[in-house]
């Protein structure tokens, strides 16, 4: 392993892990409960504007501005590296990519989103319709072929105002609710005072509409959030290592709107982390949801080279109660030992290698990546989740991967494998599990060859089946790199895997790639593993008043597969078709079922299933609607301040005739035919529509209707936007709503939201003291960290024929180091502005009234004027009751400002006073006016006769440089009627409808009481109530009251009454196909107003007993082992009726085939070997060699005999034999053949040469390729041969004495190689020493004597005192060492040196004796006793008096004694108390120097 802090942090943290072990046992309870806050819903997001690249460009900024974006991360520690395992490579280390089937390119593949960040967050989600993805602080809406549909847009505005959204803090999260129809989208807020968690939850299963907003106050910063859905909750996991981090959220209220609560625990089992980073992640419930009262799932990793122990997965489980949540309780109740792997990429978060660049990035090893997954089967769960290891300790990162089960008891691990099929490293994983046992796994790949990518495998049913633990899928590619990441080592980090819950078979994918100039940017794919079929539902044809037929297209992708229709009034369906072969090509084929005895009036749900034994395919659902008519909207088109056009096209009347026509729009989704609507005749075909009376700079929803005998109906909604106008002088604005105003505009130059608003401001020390509400910026709210840059504009305004322009308004500016306020004006559109003025200071007065001239403006046709704010955690401008007035302009006068007409249709005049061209128009359709005039004159107002209510006309007169005019025109209504008829009407128990005829001359509306019957909602004039009822499936009759009202009048109450039914009995489908495997259970519906029991009469399949009225029936079956089909036949039973029979057709298991070993390794010689067959099939076997036969078939499991003859080549062969069983992919064995016996023989065996250099040779008898090779650096031999042939050896001189030998080795392959050998005579010995002699010093020492000879010799001296080196080899040297001379005498050691067949040499060694000082006449200083005890002196023999000086010195050199004398004959030394050793006194006198060795004992 790569590193550790050693034994002490070990133990420590070994002490911390134990007593954490030990608390397992004690559940913990929550640390934090509080409710959340609903804001209400948000805007349709098909209405909220995509972002600008201006805005895109200002995030970019922010970015920048915020110079770094990572989180706080730290150095990462493996304290426990030296014991953790693995020690080497990963044991579940996959090596190979997979080929059990054909490789599948992406069924889809576009670019997302592109992020200024790193790292992108980016994650996304399938849904029935849609792929919506989010990135950093951005989400964006695709449809499923890749079309954008909505956005992208900042994810605050899905928030609106929702406290902390302004920030747009990001990490955000997108999941689908599956169960729930809804979509979920989060992101966290950190950037305030208060932490909270952002949660959104759709109102409708298009998440382009409108969401649910919540905010949920959090304890602790919830950095980042994962989030999992379980049936009682939104389970979220946090990045916290310290304190709160577990949190569920009260799921069910948040789909409707209603007050919901939170739930927090600090988990005290968490992973140990040494890095800050650590989160443990909920896991989501895919498709079924877990058995009622199952607790929510969390799962972590622990790596024993961190938290020492063994390499687990951790499983926790959060029991929540929302009645009582202080009940609530969290606990680590599973740590499951897995293979070991190792999450050590080193002390950094550079991990992972790029070509072209230093530059690495981060694995994310130490996390459980995005999104574990959860799936009931029925019979058994499912858990599969993956996260980064290093295959090898070199940082080649592998994705690890597992798969748990459970049947009951414990969660177990079934299968789990490393993929790292190749050199380079594949990380940032996600991994899902599909309906029909298939794996689907993305990743990221670089290394330092391969610029990073994305792609994908996966795992076949079979291999699933078979719990391999192999990505069995060959590999695709999602996306090539071309770049590698610089400047930053965040990478991903939100990749994220899903299933499309349509067909609950399609994998999706998304994740983060490098684009030109280092752009963050995504990709979006989805995909298929293996061949199951595909199935697309297209648009149902020949509709009629009582029956349509489905159509689709079924791909059975190469195997036998049936389809069948699922039809109903809801997405449950609860009707399916006959199942009917599609064949097993590989084309789209179309398929279709007429139906008949359907409901006027009543929408429809249906989809195609496609089935074959590798799995199910759903298509999409759609609706149609009987006796409905088919129509498409036109988008609008002409669009003005106040007007457009629109229209439709009707294809299909529904079987009865198109009465009305038309357009109808609202500003808000769907509008209906009782608000604004045209008429615009009848029948089918295309029409289009005038729409008028709009307001200006409006988002409006438009949609065509047509009506016949079976209600009205709609083409798709679209939007459209009316323009602004261009306004004239004088220009006032109040801001009295708390919106801005029609035609203003505003920029947010800073790019976080943080804009101008429209209200008042409370809190503040002054408040503006404006009147009513104002426009502000107040930079204080928004808090410290936060700057804004926002700007406020005008609309247009025309100032043609005006001078003397100015503008005025109220204001209060509260000043804060570093704000301003400034005013400026343009005067072309906004294009280049002039500042007017600049505020720094505090406002004097409050208010203040700003008011300047501005000569510039006269005669400006484009003016606008603009206020910015600019500050950082400053306080606030408040703006008010802006002026704009000039001199001159045109003058306009209507009179009257009303006329009050009669019923009766007519016309009147208002008399136009005006000083140039004018232009009239009215917002009613039964009042047309003379369009324009010039100067004085008369408007002539035409109005038709009214037979409703009275009515009013608003005209607009506008001039040029004068203000508009609006006068009215009051028509009289007549007294409104109403009568309905019949009283009551009398239906039958089955379903239907019928009719009142309503005789009014008023717009009504209308009403039911039962839910069981609904009403056309609302008419006008003559007309007809359709009452459409359900079956009543009770035994007694019931009655629903219709309310008819007109305002002004008694409303008019009729009744429809159903009589109750008779016992009935129906179990719906009639089958259904399942595969062999798994076991699960499917669902029919049996539809009753009574008790029934039910059986089945096969033990595999089992059934609910018994259930009361209208339920579902459960019939769960085990995996069928056989290649034959069955069927279980179930019965249904009510007393009185006929038993109702429906089946369960269980396709037959696939057909499998398994051959072992994969070769049989034989000798040459002839004979046979076997392979062993594991299968359920017949098979068949045939080998590509004619030298070996095999059983040529069988039946199931058996073996298979290979014969083989000899192989008289000396080369090895292989024959490969072919296994086939019909269906599946053929498995090849071979045997591997050795080749005959080599021969090999070289003569002679030994050559005997001279000394002088030469060339010898050897002969080579052989049958096969040699080699051949000298052992000996002075002989070299012919490399190789094949066949008999000839070795030349050549050999050097041989310049020494001794004969010498080279091996000659000769090899062939397979055989015991053969030895020869060179013997070569050595050369004539000599022999030389020098020098002669040496004389040395008589201290102990050594001395050299160099040797030159070709042979081996010896020396040896006649002297004890003086001792050799004893011998040598050729040209040398030998050392004499001698001992000290105690006398005075010189001494000489002779020193003999031989070699064999040479002249015996003699040198000398001559030691001078020791040389004493003389005092007089023959006297000397002498040192006794030497050896001593310490004690010794230093004295002249006769008693002569000398002077001395001595020096003591340690044999290491260091310095031990000083001593002086005069006039004495002897001086006493004591080294009694020195360490015993050797010791030199130097003693100096009379000029001379004396030296003694001194042993003391």
């Amino acid at each position: 392993m790569k590193s550790t802090l050693g034994f002490l942090l070990a133990s420590f943290i070994t002490l911390l892990l134990c007593q954490t072990t030990f608390a397992q046992n004690e559940p913990a309870s929550p640390s934090y409960i509080s409710q959340g806050t609903y804001h209400g819903q948000s805007k349709a997001l098909s209405d909220i504007p995509a972002m600008t690249q201006k805005e895109f460009d200002e995030l970019a900024l922010k970015l920048r501005k915020r110079k770094e974006n990572n989180k706080s991360l730290k150095y990462r520690s493996y304290p426990f590296a030296e014991t953790a395992f693995p020690k080497t490579i990963d044991p579940v280390w996959q090596t190979d990519m997979g080929n059990s089937v054909s490789p599948k390119a992406p069924l889809v593949n576009f670019d997302g989103q592109t992020s200024p960040y790193y790292p992108p967050d980016c994650n996304g989600i399938a849904g029935p319709n849609h792929y919506m993805q989010t990135i950093n602080t951005v989400y964006a809406i695709y449809n499923k072929t890749g079309t954008l549909v909505a956005g992208p847009t900042n994810l605050n505005q899905l928030f609106g105002s929702v406290p902390g959204a302004t920030y747009n803090d990001g990490d955000p999260i997108i999941l689908y609710d599956e169960q729930a129809d809804r979509w979920l989208v989060t992101e966290f807020s950190i950037s305030g005072s208060t932490n909270y968690l952002l949660v959104a939850v759709s109102t409708t299963n298009n998440p382009t509409g409108t969401w649910h907003q919540y905010s949920f106050v959090v304890p602790s910063m919830p950095d980042y959030p994962k989030f999992g859905i379980w049936r009682d909750g939104y389970y979220v996991g946090v990045n916290n290592s310290s304190a709160n981090d577990i949190y569920v959220l009260e799921r069910t209220p948040m789909l409707t709107g209603g007050t919901a609560q939170i739930v927090s625990f600090n988990n005290n089992w968490r992973p140990i982390t040494n890095d800050g980073f650590v989160c443990v992640p909920p896991i989501d419930n895919d498709g079924t949801f877990a058995p009622t009262g199952t607790p929510g799932l969390f799962i972590a990793i622990n790596d024993d080279a961190i938290g020492g122990g063994s390499d687990e997965l951790w499983i926790y489980e959060l029991a929540v109660n929302w009645t009582t949540p202080s009940a609530s309780t969290f606990n680590r109740t599973q740590q499951i030992a897995v293979a070991p792997f190792d999450s050590n990429f080193g002390n950094n978060w550079s991990n992972i290698v790029q070509p072209g660049t230093t530059q690495k990035v981060d694995a994310i090893p130490q996390v459980v990546m995005n999104v574990p997954q959860y799936r009931n089967f029925g019979t058994y769960q499912t858990i599969v989740c993956c996260h980064t290891v290093d295959v090898d300790a070199t940082n080649h990162a592998g994705v690890r991967w597992y798969e748990l089960r459970k049947t009951t008891g414990n969660w177990t691990i079934r299968q789990q494998g490393t993929y790292a099929p190749d050199a380079n490293s594949r990380w940032m994983g996600s991994v899902m599990l599909n309906a029909n046992g298939k794996i689907g796994l993305g990743y990221s790949i670089s290394s330092s060859t391969v610029y990073p990518g994305i792609r994908y495998t996966g795992q076949t049913s079979g291999a699933y089946a078979n719990a391999t633990g192999l990505m069995d899928a060959p590999e695709e590619i999602i996306w090539t790199g071309t770049n590698s990441q610089t400047g930053a080592d965040r990478w991903g980090d939100y990749a994220l895997m899903c299933v499309d819950p349509t067909d609950n078979e399609t994998f999706w994918f998304t994740t983060q790639y490098i684009g030109s100039g280092g752009s963050r940017k995504t990709r979006i794919a989805s995909f298929k593993i293996g061949n199951s079929p595909t199935a697309v539902t297209t648009a149902a044809t020949s509709i009629t008043a009582t029956g349509a037929t489905l159509n689709g297209t079924v791909n059975p992708n190469g195997l036998a597969t049936n389809y069948y229709f699922q039809w109903g009034t809801t997405i449950a369906y609860g009707n399916t078709t006959t199942s009917t072969a599609a064949g097993s090509g590989t084309s789209n084929i179309n398929v279709n079922f007429p139906l008949a005895g359907l409901t006027s009036g009543v929408t429809y749900h249906f989809r195609v299933v496609a089935v074959n034994n590798d799995g199910t395919a759903n298509g999409a659902d759609m609706t149609f609607t009987p006796g409905g008519a088919v129509l498409t909207t036109t988008a609008a088109s002409a669009i003005t301040l106040t007007t457009a056009s629109s229209g439709g096209n009707i294809t299909s009347d529904g079987g009865s005739p198109v009465t009305a026509r038309g357009v109808c729009w609202a500003t808000t989704a769907n509008p209906l035919v009782t608000g604004n609507h045209t008429t615009d005749g009848s029948g089918t075909g295309t029409f289009v529509s005038s729409i008028t009376g709009l307001s200006a700079n409006t988002t409006y929803h438009v949609r065509a209707y047509a009506t016949n005998a079976n209600g009205t109906f709609y083409g798709e909604d679209l939007t459209f936007t009316t323009l602004c106008g261009i306004y004239t002088l004088p220009f006032n604005e109040t801001f009295s709503g708390t919106t801005i105003p029609t035609c203003w505009s505003q920029i947010d130059n800073q790019g976080n939201g943080q804009i101008w608003q429209f209200g008042t401001i409370t809190g503040q020390s002054p408040n503006p003291n404006l009147t009513g509400n104002y426009a502000f910026l107040n930079s204080d709210a928004y808090g410290s960290g936060s700057s804004q840059n926002a700007d406020l504009i005008t609309p247009t305004l025309d100032m043609t024929s005006f001078t003397g322009i100015t503008l005025q308004f109220n204001h209060y500016f509260k000043s804060y180091s570093g704000s301003s306020g400034k005013v400026y004006y343009s005067t072309n559109n906004g294009s280049t502005w002039t500042l007017i003025a600049t505020f720094t200071t505090t406002s004097t007065t409050n208010p203040a009234t700003f008011n300047q001239s501005i000569a510039a403006l006269a005669g400006q046709s484009a003016v606008k004027f603009k206020w910015n704010y600019t500050g950082s955690y400053g306080y606030y401008w408040a703006i008010d009751n802006v002026q704009v007035t000039g001199i001159g302009g045109n003058t306009l006068t209507v009179t009257p400002s009303n006329q009050n007409v009669t019923l009766a249709a007519g016309s009147t005049n208002f008399a136009v006073t005006c000083s140039t061209s004018w232009a009239a128009s009215s917002d009613a359709t039964w009042c047309t006016v003379t369009p324009s005039g010039s100067g004085n004159g008369t408007l002539v107002a035409n109005y038709t006769a009214n037979t409703g209510p009275a009515r009013t006309a608003n005209i607009t007169v506008t001039a040029s440089g004068a203000p508009n005019v609006v006068v009215t025109v009051t028509q009289a209504g007549v007294a409104p009627s109403l009568s309905v008829t019949p009283a009551n009407q009398n239906v039958t128990a089955p379903a239907g409808n019928t009719s009142f005829t309503v005789t009014s001359n008023s717009a009504w509306t209308v009403t039911s009481d039962a839910t069981w019957c609904t009403v056309t909602p609302s008419g006008t004039g003559n007309g007809s109530i359709a009452a459409t009822y359900t079956e009543n499936t009770a035994i007694t009759a019931r009655v629903a009251n219709i309310t008819v009202t007109v305002t002004g009048l008694t409303p008019v109450v009729v009744t429809v009454t159903q009589a109750g039914a008779a016992p009935t009995l129906s179990v719906s489908p009639n089958n259904q196909t399942v595969p062999a495997s798994p076991a699960s259970q499917v669902i029919y519906q049996v539809t009753s107003n009574t008790t029934w029991t039910a059986s089945s009469n096969a033990t595999w399949c089992t059934v609910t007993p018994s259930g009361s009225g209208s339920a579902s029936l459960t019939a769960t079956y085990t995996e069928n082992t056989s290649l034959t089909q069955r069927i279980a036949t179930i019965t249904v039973t009510v007393t009185g009726l006929t038993p109702v029979t429906v089946t369960l057709t269980q396709l037959g298991a696939p057909p499998t085939l398994a051959v072992t070993p994969a070769n049989q390794d034989v000798s040459a010689a002839a004979g046979n070997t076997s392979f062993t067959v594991t299968s359920n099939s017949a098979w068949t076997s045939v080998s590509d060699a004619t030298w070996c036969t095999v059983t040529p078939s069988g039946n199931g499991n058996g073996s298979i005999t290979a014969t083989f003859t000899e192989n008289t080549s000396t080369n090895w062969r292989v024959a490969n034999i072919t296994v086939t069983v019909v269906g599946i992919s053929p498995v090849i064995v071979t045997v591997t053949q050795a080749g005959a016996g080599a021969s090999l023989s070289v003569s002679p065996s030994n050559q005997n040469v001279t000394a002088v250099a030469g060339t010898t040779s050897f002969t080579v008898s052989s049958n096969s390729a040699w080699e051949a090779s000298s052992a000996a650096a002075w002989c070299s031999v012919t490399p190789s041969g094949f066949g008999n042939g000839t070795i030349a050896a050549n050999y050097q001189s041989n310049p020494n004495a001794s004969p010498r030998t080279a091996i000659i080795t000769v090899t062939v392959i397979g055989l015991t190689p053969v030895t020869v050998t060179v013997s070569q005579d050595g050369a004539a010995p000599t022999l030389g020493v020098s020098p002669e002699s040496q004389t040395v010093s008589y201290e102990t020492g050594t001395t050299s004597f160099n040797v030159t000879s070709n042979a081996n010799w010896t020396t040896s001296s006649d002297a004890a005192w003086c001792t050799t080196t004893q011998s040598g080899s050729l040209n040398g040297s030998f050392d004499a060492l001698y001992e000290e001379n105690p006398t005075s005498s010189t001494r000489v050691a002779n020193i003999t040196v031989n070699a064999a067949g040479t002249i015996t040499q003699v040198v000398q060694v001559i030691q001078l004796g020791f040389v004493g000082i003389e005092l007089t006449e023959g006297s000397v200083i002498s040192l006794y006793p030497n050896p001593s005890t310490g004690l010794f002196t230093v004295a002249s023999p006769n008693g002569k008096a000398f002077d001395l000086k001595a020096t003591i010195t340690d044999a290491t050199g260091q310095l031990v004694l000083i001593k002086s004398g005069t006039g004495l004959s002897s001086y006493a030394f004591d080294l009694s108390h020195k360490a015993r050793g050797n010791y030199f006194v130097k003693v100096e006198t009379s000029g001379k120097t004396l030296v003694w060795k001194l042993v003391k004992n």
